[in-house]
């Protein structure tokens, strides 16, 4: 069955990317709506709403969507220990233990998971990892850290449908944002400078920190997605490294944590 991928990227106001992106039986997906929100509610109302008829077949949240009850989670360990063999500088800066992140991305992130689980039953949700997933997939590495990493050195996993703009904000009015977004480009051509992420022909890697950053991360959330949907090969499902008699989660199954994490 045909349909989309829903990414989420937790954050506080007007930093609270979602994405959205076709199904499909390999790589590359094609990303057709990106956009920024102030609040859980917000972002699944605009993407909701802009996936229109087209049914949502899985989703992937960049935030833990299970906890333990003691101590550190197995899955942030193992995690953590791939991505210094991989060459990551700060292993546990990237992947931090739960109680170091930060209330948008804990409250946000399972209110998320658990209206979409309000509103879709059976949908299987996948925590994503962006940051450390950049790592796994070979495209961080020493030397280029992920938050210099744009849209054009995702290619080989996300691709953007022809026509269209990577929103930098879509919270009240998407056609507004595009069309900012739109002469923003044409000025800064006029200047000599640089398109922002997602206008022309390539992507291009924005400022850090900025809004279309949120979007790249609720992006390759949508891999996980894809991964929880098909048992992609090469990803695992890491959830079952916390044994269940320590785990601690308010949101029901189908959820799952699915990265190309292999046999390491």
């Amino acid at each position: 069955m045909s349909g989309l991928l829903l990414g989420l990227d937790p954050g506080g106001k007007g930093a609270f990317g979602w994405a959205l992106a076709e199904d499909a039986p390999a790589w590359p997906l094609r990303v057709v709506r990106t956009g920024t929100a102030d609040s859980a509610r917000e972002a699944l109302d605009a993407a909701l709403g802009a996936a229109g008829s087209t049914p949502i077949l899985a989703a992937g949240i960049d935030a833990p969507l299970h906890w333990v009850a003691e101590g550190d989670r197995a899955v942030d360990a193992r995690l953590r220990k791939r991505i210094a063999e991989l060459g990551a500088p700060h292993p546990a800066g990237t992947v931090q233990h739960v109680n170091s992140l930060r209330g948008a991305c804990l409250v946000q992130g399972m209110a998320a998971a658990l209206l979409l689980r309000e509103r879709f039953p059976a949908l299987p949700i996948s925590e994503a990892h962006p940051k450390a997933l950049l790592w796994l997939l070979g495209i961080a590495a020493p030397g280029v850290p992920a938050s210099s990493i744009g849209f054009e050195a995702l290619a080989g996993y996300l691709a953007l449908a022809p026509g269209e703009v990577l929103d930098r904000r879509t919270r009240r009015d998407p056609a507004r944002a595009r069309g900012r977004e739109a002469a923003a480009a044409g000025e800064l051509a006029k200047a000599g400078g640089a398109a922002p992420l997602g206008v022309g022909p390539a992507w291009t890697a924005a400022p850090r920190g900025g809004a279309s950053e949120h979007a790249r991360d609720a992006a390759l959330a949508t891999l996980a997605a894809r991964a929880a949907l098909h048992a992609v090969e090469g990803w695992s499902a890491l959830a079952p490294l916390d044994p269940a008699a320590t785990t601690l989660s308010p949101l029901s199954p189908p959820r799952g944590y699915w990265l190309p994490l292999g046999a390491s």
